[in-house]
């Protein structure tokens, strides 16, 4: 039962080709847990049973686990919560939740609800870890990396004449800030905006890498991906943990300012 249990597939799936490293102790660790807890769980119930997941899963803030237990099982369910909460909550544990990212790519820009879970990949776009991503900026011939954040916006209500400082941004250093890109509708100033200055930091080469990132499940950055990938850029790259992952491992990081409008843009 043990055995069954550690061995149940919890539908965990990996970005790129690597797994974070800080989670594999701990997923270890909850193997651990969950097995120490047999005994209870089939003294409590007689029948427990993990199921594989339906969805993918990546390393993130909420868990959620796919388990059944016949009707009188509740309690095993119950403690099944608590153990899994005991884990997340013990400093020395290291755990962090996990958040699913969508298995099914969709076939159209996100228009909405920009801040929720992303996509697992990207079409025709080389997707990457945050220990990817940190050999690709330290490499000989780092890619481009655009951060495309949108603007901060001026508080509504505020007075016209009030002072108001736009919140600073943090981001990967050598970045540049393209930001609104990341839009599914663009309007036509966007997106001359978008395209005069990739071709511009490209210096024309369609061949040369680039990189799109944003925060953490924030479509911004893949919407930009797809797109500059649909425009003919053949060395696309999609970072899904942006900002929020790399100063997560402590890498280096820089305040920017977006990149000048010219008329028209």
């Amino acid at each position: 039962m043990n055995e069954e249990r550690q061995e149940a597939g919890l539908g965990i799936r990996r970005r790129g080709n690597a797994l974070p490293h800080r989670f594999r102790g701990a997923l270890s660790r909850l193997a651990r847990y969950l097995a120490s807890c047999g005994a209870i769980f089939e003294a409590l119930s007689g029948r427990f049973e993990l199921r594989p997941a339906k969805r993918a899963y990546r390393y993130h803030r909420s868990s959620m686990w796919s388990f059944a237990a016949n009707p009188g099982g509740r309690a095993s369910r119950a403690i099944l919560l608590a153990v899994l909460g005991i884990v997340a909550l013990d400093p020395g544990a290291g755990i962090l939740a996990a958040e699913a990212c969508i298995d099914e790519e969709p076939d159209a820009y996100r228009t909405e609800n920009y801040r929720s879970a992303v996509p697992c990949s990207l079409s025709g776009v080389r997707t990457v870890s945050t220990e990817e991503m940190q050999r690709l900026v330290e490499g000989a011939s780092p890619p481009l990396l655009i951060d495309v954040l949108p603007s901060p916006r001026r508080p509504k209500g505020m007075n016209d004449d009030a002072l108001w400082f736009p919140p600073e941004r943090t981001t990967i250093v050598g970045s540049v800030w393209l930001p609104n890109i990341g839009y599914g509708l663009l309007p036509i100033v966007e997106e001359n905006y978008f395209k005069e200055n990739i071709e511009r930091l490209s210096a024309g080469d369609f061949a040369r890498p680039m990189v799109f990132f944003c925060l953490e499940d924030c479509w911004m950055g893949w919407n930009a991906a797809r797109r500059a990938y649909r425009w003919g850029y053949g060395q696309v790259i999609w970072y899904p943990d942006g900002t929020d992952g790399w100063a997560r491992q402590g890498l280096p990081m820089e305040s920017i300012i977006p990149v000048p409008r010219d008329d028209g843009q």
